[in-house]
């Protein structure tokens, strides 16, 4: 714990004079027996990152967070993504595959329910090889769909992969849902924001448990021998 403090204390310090004193312990906390060390390192590394970019890209340090993405503790895991994906941003993230997305997929129900969603979106990015590669693949998915927030990581994945879902659906039954010569569009267009995730997770949350207030306040209300009475 100490040692995770004092390294997030040290990259915090928004100083180019000690970027050359930085690098040692952040690869050292990198392979930490200690897995909040580890977490607080990769997200040293992005921080660091933020400051020199070049200190970062001249290094070795991405590909050591490449392999952490197989590191025995999920924070670590979910931090990786966070980081690749923001130091590559130009070259799309994290590059993906077929081994990589299995091995997460096989321990999806061992991250947070935002962990899910960040191995859920580099899902999505892959585009498996044949039609038993997909099914392998929804196979796997199936369990993602019994966490608390299935509704919310449901609609993640379908606005995720909405073309795809249409274009399964058109092959299945032989119809086009747009027809162009219909309709000014001939595809469903998805622009997936964070926020309006979040926004419609909390405001779904927070109507449910409006919905339980009346009924909750009215059986207060009753006394339990009349309530019994005509029972």
């Amino acid at each position: 714990m100490i040692r995770g403090l004092a390294l997030r204390c040290f990259t915090s310090l928004r100083l180019r004079s000690i970027l050359e004193y930085i690098v040692v312990p952040l690869k050292a906390a990198l392979t930490d027996s200690s897995g909040y060390v580890r977490a607080a390192g990769v997200m040293g590394v992005l921080k660091v990152w933020h400051m020199s970019p070049e200190t970062i890209k001249d290094s070795d340090l991405v590909d050591t967070l490449y392999a952490m993405l197989r590191d025995r503790e999920p924070l670590v895991v979910v931090n990786c993504l966070s980081a690749i994906n923001e130091i590559l941003a130009e070259e799309g993230g994290v590059a993906v595959n077929q081994a990589l997305i299995v091995y997460l997929l096989n321990r999806v129900r061992e991250f947070s329910d935002w962990g899910q969603c960040a191995v859920l979106a580099l899902t999505a990015k892959y585009t498996p090889a044949d039609e038993d590669e997909m099914f392998a693949i929804m196979n796997l998915l199936d369990g993602c769909l019994k966490v608390a927030h299935s509704g919310v990581v449901l609609g993640t994945v379908l606005a995720l992969n909405v073309g795809s879902v249409v274009g399964f659906v058109e092959r299945l039954f032989g119809f086009q849902v747009l027809p162009a010569g219909v309709y000014f569009i001939n595809h469903l267009p998805s622009d997936l924001h964070a926020s309006d995730v979040i926004t419609i997770g909390l405001t779904s949350c927070v109507l449910a448990l409006a919905a339980t207030l009346y009924p909750s306040l009215s059986a207060s209300r009753v006394r339990p021998a009349e309530a019994l009475r005509y029972e």
